[in-house]
């Protein structure tokens, strides 16, 4: 049985590609969804997506993006497969069994042969036939022992079990080092036992091995519908003969898509409320969303200065409200207890004075709706601006994403970002990632149209004095 001599073809194998150190384990995440297989690792260099198509989908990926505990990460790096090192590792197998068989097989062994010229230097193809059993075809001369090989395959009466062959071709090409696996058979599908395809697609998948079939016609039955499962399934395709020209012009399109996304995890920080820290990708088509997640323990631990900072920067709002409730806390309870001054008289020398009322922070620019006159003011070193009503400048539009761009004081300026919105973020009807904003420029979120002006302007200062309000009457 094939099965049985797999240790053999697994050490002839091995001589065509070098073997690499196994990699220390990660923890990772795994998902296909619609056609999209993607997975998430987190590493020293950041947090990795890496995804392809299994098969066509209808609607085209949007956007990528990751967060560390709910914190979007910087701007990623992009590689389109492949990148430096990468390799597409293929076994092509020739179906050399049946009689009457001989021009579909000379037909197939031009293929392959096809293929071999074809390859690009990250793709590497091992060829071999099949029949009662499996044989590779190793090259001492190059090109020419491969067409030697093939054509002194003699063809075989005895019809093969291809469940046995794509278990063993499986098993053979998930040795090799290389980060696309795909086996190809070129046969006419006919097979002497059934196909369990359950057990051979979880094995492929697992494996990571696309599963293609080249197909040529024969008296001999096939259950080509099996064979489709099993290709859709694992990634790969189904070629009918009329199929083959257009599909020897790119033979390995389809283990080729897909791109490696690098997001920098640079400041990330786990701050003293999270027990858990994770990081988390989403990969955005049409509706839909692929979403995938891994623990981070590695992320270090924020100072509490570095905690309180970020805690100032992010709900400003909040902490000052809990500050000014403090205080009118304490003014209620001093009141309670009776604690009031027995008598109108000079202060004593070195006595406190009066606990200050606590003062709302400095205008520091105000955002100005173009089209509703609506003034939003800038108080804080951070705005989010968005459709949530959470947001520091709400916007009931349906163009603006929920949490669509943030504004960030710095030594710079107001820095304007994109926060990984459906529908973008403008600068006077420029398209931007991110942007130090001059005053009078105009934001634009969706349809949404935002004149930005810096507090020391007069045009600020005039919305500061006379606001203007929205449908509920509260000033923004």
């Amino acid at each position: 049985m094939i099965v049985r001599r797999a240790a053999i073809f697994l050490a002839a194998l091995a001589v065509l590609a070098a073997f690499g150190a196994p990699a220390r384990a990660q923890a990772f995440d795994l998902k296909e969804q619609d056609g999209i297989s993607a997975e998430l690792r987190v590493v020293e260099a950041g947090a990795v997506v890496r995804w392809r198509f299994l098969r066509p989908i209808a609607q085209p990926i949007d956007s990528i993006t990751a967060t560390v505990s709910g914190r979007p990460l910087g701007v990623p790096a992009v590689q389109p497969y492949p990148g430096p090192g990468e390799e597409s590792r293929i076994l092509a197998l020739l179906d050399v069994t049946g009689s009457g068989r001989d021009d579909a097989v000379t037909r197939h062994a031009a293929s392959m042969l096809v293929m071999l010229e074809t390859q690009a230097a990250h793709q590497k193809l091992a060829i071999g036939v099949f029949g009662e059993e499996m044989r590779f075809i190793i090259p001492e001369r190059g090109a020419a022992d491969i067409a030697a090989g093939l054509a002194g395959a003699v063809i075989e009466e005895k019809t093969a079990n291809l469940a046995d062959v794509i278990a063993s071709g499986v098993a053979a090409i998930a040795t090799q080092p290389g980060q696309r696996r795909a086996l190809y058979l070129f046969t006419d599908g006919a097979s002497a036992g059934p196909l369990p395809e359950a057990e051979l697609a979880a094995a492929a998948r697992g494996q990571g091995v696309a599963l293609t079939f080249i197909l040529d016609r024969s008296a001999r039955g096939a259950d080509i519908a099996a064979l489709r499962r099993l290709s859709e399934a694992t990634g790969g395709e189904v070629v009918e003969p009329d199929d083959l020209v257009p599909f020897l012009r790119a033979p390995f399109a389809r283990i080729d898509t897909g791109a490696t996304i690098v997001f920098p995890l640079g400041d990330a920080r786990t701050y003293p409320w999270e027990s858990a820290p994770a990081v988390a990708a989403e990969i955005r088509y049409g509706e839909r969303t692929l979403a995938l997640s891994v623990p981070a323990p590695m992320l270090p631990k924020a100072t509490w200065s570095e905690s309180a900072d970020y805690a100032w920067r992010t709900w400003p709002t909040p902490i000052m409200a809990g500050g000014g409730v403090a205080v009118l806390g304490l003014a209620g309870l001093g009141a309670a207890l009776g604690l009031r001054r027995s008598r109108a008289s000079a202060p004593v020398p070195g006595a406190p004075g009066p606990t200050p009322v606590p003062q709302p922070p400095a205008l520091l620019a105000t955002l100005t709706d173009e089209a509703g006159g609506q003034v939003h003011e800038i108080r804080s070193q951070l705005v989010q601006l968005g459709r949530d009503a959470a947001n520091d400048v709400p916007l009931s539009d349906l163009t603006v994403s929920r949490r669509h761009a943030l504004i960030l004081k710095t030594d710079a300026g107001f820095l304007l970002r994109n926060e990984d919105s459906r529908n973008g973020v403008f600068v006077n009807e420029e398209p931007v990632q991110e942007a130090v904003l001059a005053d009078g420029d105009v934001v634009g979120l969706g349809s949404c149209r935002l004149r930005f002006r810096l507090a020391e302007s007069g045009a600020a200062a005039e919305a500061q004095a006379a606001p203007a309000t929205g449908e509920d009457g509260v000033t923004a």
